[in-house]
């Protein structure tokens, strides 16, 4: 009998062992995925180099999830498009750069897969003066997961607030259907593409604010979400929009988990036509 409770007694603390091993590797795990970090604000300014105009801002700071492979692909096209299009660019990871003197040197401020709290209080104020004062800006995919306690910038900015992801698959194939196709940022896009993505939803939808460019048509994915279809339903469902914040415009992307995403002719080719809309266009009425 003592033997039996002796060796039940490794075989539990075995378990238990296995357990606290197993905890630990998905803690650090995840740790190294950018979870479970407080947030760090940037106090000291980047030396900005010498920018012609117009000049795009590409800031990509993360206090939560890092997206490693889709934040330097879309730097990289971001930067490859600027060429094409004749603007300077500059991108940096340092929030400090959100001051009133430095951002007055750009026309559009990108947020490329912002995650967690990456501004501090006073650089909240100086981005929200800079886009409501005729500032422009373009947020891609995990731009709207961030700064969840700030009702501007999720309320006013994006339009809409995230409220999960696919899961299982993480990345199904889905189907992007453009509609209002007579705005400057779907020029010469199809009327639909295909693509392999991680999706997003939202609690509200952003229709009534903003004017909408593209919805996911759910038939085409949503059913294999078993494990969250109902949280990620939405019926009507944007996807990429734009809209007016105060005197700016923003539009928003929640395109872009995959770095494969950034290397899709009609996805380069609406990036590049969004950049060039904002800098160039007339945003008098971008949303109904």
């Amino acid at each position: 009998m003592t033997s039996m409770k002796t060796w039940l007694a490794r075989v539990l603390l075995g378990l238990l062992a296995a357990t606290v091993l197993l905890v630990a590797a998905g803690y650090f795990t995840l740790r190294s995925m950018g979870l479970f970090r407080a947030p760090e604000y940037d106090t000291q300014a980047p030396v900005l180099p010498t920018l012609a105009s117009p000049a795009i801002l590409v800031f990509y700071k993360t206090s939560g999830y890092v997206h490693t492979e889709a934040i330097p692909a879309a730097n990289a096209l971001l930067v490859e498009l600027a060429e094409e299009l004749g603007y300077a660019i500059y991108v940096t990871d340092n929030g400090a750069v959100i001051n009133p003197e430095q951002l007055s040197q750009f026309d559009v401020l990108v947020w490329n897969n912002n995650t967690g709290s990456v501004l501090s209080p006073p650089q909240q104020t100086h981005f929200r003066r800079w886009l409501e004062n005729g500032g422009k800006w373009l947020g891609l995919h995990s731009a709207s997961d961030n700064h969840f306690s700030w009702d501007w910038y999720v309320n006013e900015v994006i339009g809409a607030a995230f409220n999960g992801a696919t899961r299982i698959p993480q990345q199904p194939r889905a189907q992007l259907v453009f509609e209002n196709r007579d705005h400057p940022v779907l020029s010469g896009l199809p009327a639909s593409i295909w693509l392999n993505d991680e999706f997003y939803s939202f609690s509200n939808s952003p229709r009534d604010t903003s004017t909408v460019l593209a919805t996911l048509d759910e038939s085409s994915y949503i059913e294999e979400q078993a494990l969250v279809r109902e949280q990620l339903r939405m019926g009507d469902h944007p996807i990429i929009w734009v809209r007016r914040v105060g005197e700016g415009a923003a539009v928003y992307s929640a395109i872009g988990h995959s770095a494969d995403t950034y290397a899709i002719p009609e996805y380069r080719r609406l990036l590049s036509n969004a950049l060039h809309w904002l800098i160039q266009g007339d945003h008098d009425s971008p949303a109904p």
